[in-house]
């Protein structure tokens, strides 16, 4: 028997890899991270799920990894946060989704040798974590969090995703071009709020594909969220 903390460089790492396998097209670019990452003394860990086994359930010894890699889409990254909130373990969003918007307001790389750099790196940077609680439980969000016409297009484009990729999302606002509008009411510190649109959106990381932003201003560090209503009568006013 033996230590492997103790035969292990200095630089050697720990890391556990959850890996959805219903993201995005299925390249299976995690394996190429691995191959590229791993040096002498270090342990990856990979767990996998096809949204069969819940995530919470392959995060329960977490902390005694150097870190978390997420691999899959912005729901899943969330899904790990989740898990992870409070617990001080690092998590790496590894783009393996559809869209992966979360890397592109990070600003993160997507080729595996510099997600592996930026790994052993072992710099770390807090961000906020969004949350909802409804009947049905906690749910947390890392980019954005809506209802109205943004949750008919999340609900359209599901099954869409592993045919069309990111166009997926486009093809789902045109399906849905004439979306009901509603009348949304808020209490936001004492303060009450009625409007009439589409959708309502509370965000935390702002931009979407593109670099288009929601909001003036990305501020995904500052405690708060931006509350953005969607105007109009029909999907192309917006």
């Amino acid at each position: 028997m033996y230590n492997v903390e103790e035969i292990a460089g200095k630089d050697a790492m720990k890391l556990l890899i959850i890996d959805n396998l219903g993201a995005g097209l299925g390249e299976g670019l995690i394996y190429d991270f691995v191959r590229v990452f791993t040096a002498d003394g270090d342990e990856l860990t990979i767990r996998s799920t096809s949204g069969n086994t819940r995530i919470e359930s392959v995060l329960q010894d977490a902390c005694r990894f150097d870190g978390v890699i997420a691999s899959g889409g912005d729901g899943t990254v969330a899904a790990v946060c989740s898990a992870l909130e409070y617990t001080g373990v690092p998590i790496l969003p590894f783009p393996a989704g559809t869209a992966n918007l979360l890397c592109g307001n990070l600003d993160a790389p997507s080729e595996v040798h510099a997600l592996a750099a930026l790994a052993r790196d072992r710099r770390i940077m807090d961000f906020d974590l969004g949350e909802l609680e409804t009947e049905k439980g906690k749910t947390c969000f890392i980019m954005m969090a809506g209802a109205g016409f943004d949750g008919l297009i999340m609900k359209t484009a599901a099954p869409l995703k592993q045919k069309l990729g990111p166009l997926a999302y486009y093809q789902a606002a045109v399906n849905n071009a004439m979306p009901p509008v509603a009348t949304f009411h808020l209490e936001i510190d004492g303060e009450s709020l009625e409007r009439r649109g589409l959708g309502i959106l509370g965000i935390n990381f702002s931009k979407l594909q593109a670099g288009v932003s929601i909001t003036h201003e990305n501020r995904p560090r500052d405690g708060f969220l931006d509350i953005a209503f969607l105007k109009g009568n029909t999907a192309f006013d917006l």
